[in-house]
């Protein structure tokens, strides 16, 4: 029988661990795209601007690019949920993007200068 602490324990650490679980190949290097469409939500896809090759993908948990073996490597340094995305038309450092910070809020409109890494 648990004891109420006991039980706030338990909580915690399946929490912890259902994080570990659905986060991990998303924040790890590469993963095929079959894999990362296993641990997050797809919000966005575009080609890359200037290279018909990468397509980026905004996730619920950061912005990725897929190269042509189909792996897909998180660009942004962070794990935020990027809910809309557009690269910019001619310049392929730029992308604009809003969504939601991983400890919630409002992005509000952003853009990156760096090809979505900040």
């Amino acid at each position: 029988m648990l004891t109420r602490g006991g039980l706030g324990t338990v909580v915690v650490l399946i929490a912890l661990v259902a994080a570990a679980l659905s986060l991990g190949p998303v924040s790890a290097g590469s993963v095929a795209v079959s894999e990362l469409s296993k641990h997050t939500h797809i919000h966005g896809i575009a080609v890359a601007s200037g290279s018909p090759s990468r397509v980026y993908i905004a996730t619920h948990h950061g912005f990725f690019v897929v190269e042509p073996d189909g792996m897909a490597s998180r660009l942004s340094e962070t794990g935020d949920d990027f809910m809309g995305f557009t690269p910019h038309p001619t310049d392929p450092a730029m992308l604009y993007a809003s969504g939601h910070p991983a400890a919630g809020g409002n992005l509000g409109f952003i853009a990156s200068v760096d090809g979505g890494r900040t």
